[in-house]
């Protein structure tokens, strides 16, 4: 039994996106024995990576010891490594695997040149991160001798564990996850106002706000919550597996570039998706029920690898709530919100 190693160790949206190229490698080594390793940020998401036979935690301290340890002794076969960073590759070489794959584009010092045997060429700046991830499955294959990958779906490989016990909420409900790392992601507060009594006046649906628990976040979705009538704010309050499940369930989620977004993609959810300083040709979901709004450009503006990018105070109210009136609908193609909005 061929034994694989899968190194994931970078932020939360990076796992999630990682998911298609992990159903598409286990469809092509259904024998092997895959053990995936994952950042502490993503840790909590492990169980929904079904496809992997068992999972390694990075972070600081013992489990870091672990994990390291893990990939020395186990004795691989194969190390797909996704990170790219000087420890994803230190862990690659020490593995001593026959085959160890990594982007040539992370080739940037001896380390990295000596960690991987064989490098997937493709472009991060041409290809979505979706794609790229599955041309290293690709590689990796190649380099064992055996036929490509399939060809997979982007969303249905993370799987909810039957156990899991997600908040009591009304149905149907819309989720709004309007926080994320980066500040100037954010979509102004008043401007989310509009669209949540937008919702609430036109559709009658209960308003679900979530979110992480960092102080920024939590005073943001603070500013969002007062003078509108939001059914539950869950912001700090949820695991990331009871995230998915909320989010798992909605009739509509909005949000701008953040995990939360990732997951929506992952399940197929109606959704929204704001961009604004960041590019969503690499990051955007890709499914027929997405709808992708970029500040400051005209929404028949095909999605490009070097796409304009404007602040978010340049995405317009009205853009937004006519996506929420086409999605909630029904609609399920971008073709004739373009022609309206």
């Amino acid at each position: 039994m061929p034994r694989v190693l899968v190194l994931q160790l970078k932020r939360i949206g990076d796992a999630i996106l990682t998911a298609p190229a992990l159903a598409a490698l286990r469809q092509a080594l259904p024998d092997a024995h895959i053990t995936l390793a994952l950042d502490t940020a993503a840790w909590s998401l492990a169980p929904a990576f079904g496809m992997v036979d068992d999972h390694l935690r990075y972070a600081s301290g013992r489990a870091a010891r672990d994990c390291w340890r893990a990939a020395i002794m186990r004795k691989f076969d194969t190390v797909l490594d996704f990170s790219g960073t000087d420890r994803s590759a230190g862990m690659t070489l020490l593995s001593r695997a026959k085959v160890r794959t990594g982007y040539a584009k992370d080739l940037k010092n001896w380390l990295r040149k000596k960690a991987y045997t064989h490098a997937s060429q493709a472009s991060v700046r041409e290809l979505h991160t979706i794609d790229l991830h599955r041309a290293l499955v690709a590689t990796a294959l190649e380099a064992s001798g055996l036929q490509p990958p399939p060809e997979v779906s982007d969303h249905g490989h993370l799987t909810l564990p039957p156990d899991l016990a997600p908040p009591a909420l009304p149905s149907p409900y819309v989720v709004v996850h309007p926080g994320t790392a980066r500040p100037e992601k954010y979509w102004p507060a008043d401007r989310w106002k509009a669209v949540i009594q937008h919702i609430q006046q036109q559709h009658q649906l209960p308003i679900v706000l979530t979110g992480s628990a960092v102080p920024e976040e939590i005073q943001h979705l603070a500013e969002i919550e007062t003078d509108t009538s939001v059914q539950a704010n869950l912001a700090g309050q949820l695991t990331l597996l009871q995230l998915a499940s909320v989010i798992s369930s909605a009739a509509l989620v909005l949000g701008v570039d953040s995990a939360a977004m990732h997951l929506a993609g992952a399940f197929r959810r109606p959704q929204i998706a704001l961009y604004g300083p960041t590019n969503p040709f690499h990051w955007r979901p890709r499914h027929d029920r997405a709808l992708i709004l970029t500040a400051g450009n005209p929404p028949d503006l095909p999605l490009q690898p070097r796409h304009p990018q404007h602040p978010m105070i340049d995405l317009p109210i009205a853009q937004v709530n006519a996506a929420v009136d086409y999605l909630l609908a029904g609609g399920e193609t971008a073709t004739t919100l373009r022609e309206h909005l």
